[in-house]
């Protein structure tokens, strides 16, 4: 090998600067972990696969290192003694260590704050797939970015659940046919199912290390949710009737603990399970052992002069994760003089640095703790609990590390930062965060569903018929299903035919706009044939125009019927399928309609979609097809459903 001095010739010390100057914070933490883990994980033996490997991983790396001549050293190697090929990185690769001091030094000098600790995170999310990183991706989906698209993560899931197949015997019975498609991931979705079914199993496919085994359930839901996978729903209900049944028979008020507060932070969870089970899991953790109103007191020792006394503490976040699971489950049939004691100990227990600890007895604060009391006092909202968080968030900001991160020995770092991120944005009153929180305090009337991502709440009247039959409220329903997850309180109203919309002395409008002045009314047309001067004329009376011709056109679109085939498990159907869109408005046109009413074609594309899929359930008729199946697949990750969130809603 080279000299040290000859091998560093080949990084280009001055480029690799000019880039972190002009790099973002996200980038440079990105390069420094993904160097720091191929070099963690470095194996030994270098191949020209394992080097075009980090190129691909690190592209930027092209800029200033000569991959070339680093593929020179192989000869050498090749020279080296066979009975010994392993090489360590430094000898063989040093400028990837200097590239990973050198990202990490100038990641350290970024300044602390939230924009750190996501830059931070983000390597996690890029890294999500079947594993507890996804928590990471639901981060940033919560913030309105999409990171990786949905059909990457369902695709991603199936592989792995393959892999599940093909080792386990419970679910592929020895058959070798299965064996083969699991092997090769040729397996649909619909196949995988029936074999679980079949097998009465629904074992989960995330991987999770010890530290993640807590809340990897809950992120199932999560990712669910966010990502609207809604093609594994034969898990959702598997995993929710576990989650239902397994706490009836008894509860261990420790290792409970945590599962109810990751529970807790799942809304698709909360809403699938029954609730008497989530109750009875609550239940069993507010049976206190030593106090029976209050749980989180422990019997513990203490060591003075060579003697062991026994003593009894406060386990703080027993308190926290009861007060949170309250707001969120809203018991019936358990004390309320348990979470008054709870929201008690949390204002008795917080230290002048404004941090909790992890006991009464301890002195210093705990991170984690301080997390839960947050998120405890900023969900249920007691009166004054502002002041509490706000001491808190200052804390929690002040025990960020360099590298931007919250760190605590033996905890799973990336579920840590996301709760620190999380406290510290609910602290300052924005419950943009990844679960829903309730706008009220405890004791006042019925709670007001809050913000998720933007002001959601909209009355948007469009075009249809309640007195209809065929047709009744078709653009109301698929507008409703479509938007329901990022804008849940908005409501979509079918208002007549375009000219009741377009009319601005309608009783309708100025009734509820005098009713409810804190909505925003939205009247919705189709283009139809309108010209770009009609358009115009209708936004200055304040009436909103779709940008393709109706609401079919959007569901219709190219991008949708490729998910419709991958839903469908015929992926190598799609185009097909889209010739069948092709001929359907060609027939249209012939009859006299618009090149782009897609209205008209609806009908033979779903029959003739309906047979080359072999569908079912999926509509008896064009309207309910379109309702049904073609709208929920419109889902966020798609350009599809950004154009109508643009069209609709401005944004």
């Amino acid at each position: 090998m080279e000299t040290m001095n000859e091998a560093l010739a080949i990084l280009n010390k001055d480029k690799m600067n000019n880039y972190i100057v002009s790099a973002t914070s996200r980038d440079i933490s990105r390069i420094w972990q993904c160097a720091a883990g191929t070099i963690y994980w470095w194996m030994g033996v270098p191949s020209t696969e394992r080097i075009d490997a980090i190129q691909s991983n690190i592209p930027e790396l092209k800029v200033f290192i000569d991959f070339d001549a680093i593929k020179e050293r192989l000869a050498v190697c090749a020279e080296q003694d066979d009975s010994n090929p392993w090489v360590t990185v430094n000898d063989f690769f040093p400028e990837l260590v200097e590239v990973r001091d050198r990202f990490q030094e100038a990641f350290i000098a970024i300044e602390s704050g939230v924009l750190k600790a996501e830059a931070w995170l983000y390597y996690s999310a890029l890294e999500a797939g079947a594993n507890a990183d996804l928590e990471a991706l639901i981060y940033f989906q919560s913030q309105g970015e999409t990171i990786t698209t949905s059909t990457d993560i369902s695709e991603n899931w199936i592989n792995w659940i393959c892999t599940d197949v093909e080792r386990q015997h419970s679910l592929n019975r020895g058959r070798e046919d299965i064996i083969k498609k699991a092997k090769n991931n040729e397996l649909s979705l619909l196949e995988l199912t029936d074999l679980y079914k079949e097998a009465d199993y629904f074992p989960n496919f995330l991987s999770a290390r010890d530290e993640e085994e807590d809340y990897i359930t809950a992120t199932f839901f999560r990712a669910v949710e966010w990502l609207q996978l809604e093609e594994f729903g034969p898990w959702v209900d598997a995993y929710s009737h576990e989650v239902s049944t397994v706490y009836q028979g008894g509860v261990d008020p420790v290792y409970s603990l945590y599962p109810l507060f990751f529970y807790c932070r799942s809304d698709l969870l909360l809403r699938k399970t029954s609730k008497f089970g989530l109750e009875a899991l609550l239940y069993g953790i507010c049976v206190g052992n030593v106090e029976s109103s209050r749980p989180w007191k422990r019997y513990s020792e203490k060591y003075s002069n060579g003697q062991t006394k026994p003593i009894f503490i406060d386990y703080i976040p027993t308190a926290s994760i009861i007060a949170f699971a309250w707001q969120r489950i809203n018991p019936t049939n358990i004390n309320k003089d348990i979470l008054d004691n709870a929201l008690l100990l949390l204002m008795q227990t917080q230290l002048a640095s404004g941090a909790w600890p992890l006991t009464s007895k301890d002195t210093e604060g705990s991170i984690l703790s301080t997390c839960l009391a947050m998120t405890a006092l900023s969900v249920v909202k007691p009166v004054g609990y502002q002041r509490y968080v706000e001491a808190a968030k200052e804390w929690l900001l002040s025990q960020q590390n360099e590298v931007g991160c919250w760190y605590i020995q033996g905890g799973p770092p990336v579920m840590l930062n996301i709760l620190c991120l999380e406290a510290i944005k609910l602290a300052e009153g924005n419950n943009q965060i990844t679960y829903r929180v309730q706008e009220h305090q405890i004791g006042t009337n019925t709670p007001v569903p809050s913000i998720r991502k933007q002001i959601d709440s909209y009355i948007v009247f469009c075009e249809g018929h309640y007195g209809g039959t065929k047709n009744k409220s078709f653009d109301e329903k698929c507008y409703t299903k479509i938007f329901s997850l990022e804008f849940p309180n908005a409501v979509f109203c079918s208002a007549g035919a375009c000219k009741d919309i377009e009319a601005e002395e309608k009783l309708l409008f100025n009734v509820i706009e005098k009713v409810n002045p804190f909505h925003t009314i939205i009247k919705l047309l189709d283009r139809d044939d309108r010209s770009s001067e009609e358009i115009e004329e209708l936004k200055t009376r304040g009436v909103t125009v779709l940008s393709l011709r109706e609401l079919e056109s959007y569901l219709l679109e190219d991008e949708i019927i490729e998910k419709l085939c991958k839903v469908c498990g015929k992926k190598e159907k799609t185009d097909v399928v889209k010739a069948i869109k092709v001929e359907a408005l060609k027939k249209s046109i012939d009859r006299g309609n618009p090149i782009d009413d897609y209205k008209s074609a609806a009908g033979l594309f779903f029959t003739e979609t309906k047979k080359i899929l072999g569908l079912t359930k999926c509509g008896n008729d064009t309207i309910s097809f379109l309702r049904d199946t073609m709208a929920p697949l419109i889902t966020q990750e798609t350009n599809t459903y950004k154009l109508l969130r643009k069209d609709v809603f401005g944004i």
